[in-house]
């Protein structure tokens, strides 16, 4: 937050004629723009509990340290030229361009990673919980993309602002503006978000996602192992008799234990047997539930939200959300559906 202040404060010295009491301070922000992505990309591996070495942590940062050796033939400009240009609207010099790509770049490959470790994390986590408020990291993709509208749209407005001759610090007052609020919602989704993910379960998807793909890279190699058809009967039987889904934050863990069998083996089981990952799994037994609800004479009183509820569902949000992915429709349509054919019968 310091960094991003400095930098608001440093484009209106700009703005506003005062850059010689700051001269130190012109073009150290360039540098640091770099860091941006980068922090955002080790930001949601953190939160995901990948794991990683302390190498690869320092090594991602490299670009942002070779954009800064790359900007020493500008650092080394004498002040009032830095300030012409700045301060003038003038075309970008072209001691600035490579170090201007390679920003561009870095920015461009640590976003496309970061989607992609959500999209990583996406899938991990339905192989492991039975819900996904909290847990799927929504709030941060929504604000990556975000991120990614602000520096996109501030670079097309200093291409525009280049041709038009409005000088270029206006840019960069408008972008640092733009990310100061990006960073107070982040820091305070993430502050909510806590350190949910730091136990087993998603330890567990990973390596049994990673022992998956391994398997199905090898599959021509050796015959995948058939799955025991006893397993899922009594994983079956469980289900029906014991109703475990009516446990809103049921997790793999939760019902293996009850299983009494490992968390990748009753994953195996489901995966292999059933077609499906543990959150589809569970959740078409969350509907089924409902569906015998709605047509109970005792529930007709009850609203959409409480059946659910009543089903295992944890949220209104992800209530609708289930419903619509498994059957396409909302749940009210369903329970219409349902206490028609009732009627009917």
């Amino acid at each position: 937050m310091a960094y991003l202040s400095l930098s608001t404060v440093d484009d209106s010295l700009y703005l506003h004629d005062q850059h010689s009491v700051y001269v130190y301070m012109v073009g150290y922000e360039s540098t640091l723009l770099t860091l941006h992505p980068i922090f955002l990309y080790n930001y949601v591996l953190t939160l995901t509990n990948e794991k990683r070495k302390l190498k690869s942590i320092l090594l991602s940062f490299t670009p942002a340290i070779l954009v800064g050796i790359m900007m020493i033939p500008y650092f080394t400009m004498p002040m009032d030229v830095k300030y012409q240009f700045l301060s003038s609207g003038e075309n970008i010099p072209l001691n600035m361009l490579p170090s201007a790509v390679v920003s561009l770049g870095c920015f461009v490959w640590f976003i496309v990673a970061t989607f992609k470790a959500l999209k990583k994390h996406k899938q991990q986590i339905l192989q492991v919980y039975s819900y996904r408020d909290n847990v799927d990291l929504l709030w941060l993709r929504r604000l990556a993309v975000t991120f990614s509208f602000f520096f996109f749209f501030d670079m097309g407005l200093a291409i525009l602002f280049s041709v038009i001759g409005i000088p270029l610090a206006w840019t960069d007052f408008s972008f640092y503006i733009m990310l100061t609020f990006f960073i107070f919602i982040l820091g305070y989704f993430g502050y909510r978000q806590g350190e949910i993910f730091r136990f087993e379960p998603l330890a567990i998807a990973r390596e049994d996602h990673e022992t998956h793909l391994r398997t199905e890279q090898n599959q021509h190699k050796a015959e995948v192992p058939v799955v025991n058809e006893e397993d899922a009967q009594k994983l079956s039987a469980l289900m029906k008799e014991e109703q475990p889904f009516l446990e809103s934050a049921l997790t793999i863990n939760d019902l293996s234990r009850m299983m009494d069998m490992p968390p990748h083996q009753l994953s195996r089981v489901i995966n292999r047997h059933f077609g499906m990952n543990f959150f589809e799994f569970v959740n078409q037994y969350r509907i089924e539930y409902f569906k015998q609800l709605a047509a109970d004479p005792k529930y007709q009183h009850y609203s959409l939200l409480g059946l659910g509820l009543e089903c295992g569902f944890n949220s209104k949000s992800s209530f609708n959300r289930v419903f619509k992915e498994h059957t396409g429709l909302t749940p009210g349509a369903v329970r219409k559906q349902v206490e028609a054919e009732t009627v009917s019968q």
